[in-house]
């Protein structure tokens, strides 16, 4: 579908509030003025000086942005777009705001180890390298894991960097063994997890009354008839993403959930709007 007309301008200004308007040096209270946002007040302080007022920052920081994307096997697969390139096309496409708006930006690749790392820094150069990368078919592929992605980001990444993890989630279902790795890491910096769906995966949706799916464990190929199995895969399916959802929650990790059969403009917008709101609560 075709993104709302302006939204993509208004989503680079959503990028920009999310991670360029907090946690700056404080430097002083001002009159609040009809052009200020009125999320920005500070309600305590107008209440003790009787006057409504704002705060005022020393200078907005430089946001330091670090793509970290599955390449797994798993994620060539798409009903109507590969997960691998609906996934490309999201990192590009915030990447070229990230770099618009003078931030550092860099990207690693995975599976179940480490494939490519372009470390975050400032420039178009960056585009290009991750063109190169995420246009390569051979950057495809491999057994799907999280433990090498955790280990990197705590022990190589500096603290305060904003952390994008994409992926499918489909090998995340072994929770407690990660759980260390996460609460360190949900300390050292912001994290967002984006999850990648596709229709057919999550509801088994086919005009077909067979389907021929690989197993990747096996290296065989499975035909199953989706009318017969729907039903109990879908109730399956629902309980994993809820229970993930759930676990990310617990870990007060932000969640964006996109689906490949849709833009993810207007979903990354609302998104950032959310969380941008939540943090001046």
């Amino acid at each position: 579908p075709t993104p709302p007309g302006g939204l993509l301008t208004t989503l680079s200004g959503s990028y920009q509030t999310l991670f360029k308007g907090v946690g700056l040096e404080f430097r002083d209270f001002r009159q609040f003025t009809t052009t200020d946002p009125a999320k920005n007040i500070d309600w305590k302080a107008s209440l003790k000086g009787n006057r409504l007022v704002i705060r005022e920052y020393q200078e907005e920081r430089n946001a330091e942005v670090l793509f970290c994307y599955d390449v797994s096997s798993g994620m060539i697969f798409g009903s109507k777009k590969l997960k691998a390139h609906y996934g490309a096309e999201f990192i590009v496409s915030l990447a070229k705001h990230i770099v618009d708006a003078n931030d550092s930006v860099g990207l690693v690749t995975f599976h179940n180890e480490i494939t490519n790392f372009i470390p975050p820094t400032i420039g178009e150069r960056q585009i290009s390298l991750f063109m190169d990368i995420l246009s390569s078919f051979s950057t495809y592929g491999g057994k799907s894991g999280f433990k090498k992605i955790l280990e990197f980001l705590e022990n190589r990444i500096l603290e305060g960097t904003t952390i994008i993890l994409i992926s499918d989630f489909f090998n995340f279902k072994k929770f407690n063994k990660y759980e260390r790795s996460l609460r360190i890491i949900r300390e050292k910096f912001e994290i967002i997890f984006v999850i990648l769906r596709d229709p057919v995966e999550e509801y088994l949706e086919s005009k077909n009354n067979q389907l021929l799916l690989k197993d990747p464990k096996r290296n065989s190929n499975i035909l199953i008839t989706p009318s017969k199995i729907r039903k109990k895969y879908v109730e399956e399916t629902k309980r994993e993403k809820i229970a993930l959802e759930e676990y990310l929650k617990g870990l007060d990790i932000p969640v964006l959930e996109l689906y490949t059969d849709r833009s993810f403009v207007e979903p990354l917008y609302n998104f950032f709007a959310g969380v941008g709101s939540e943090q001046y609560r």
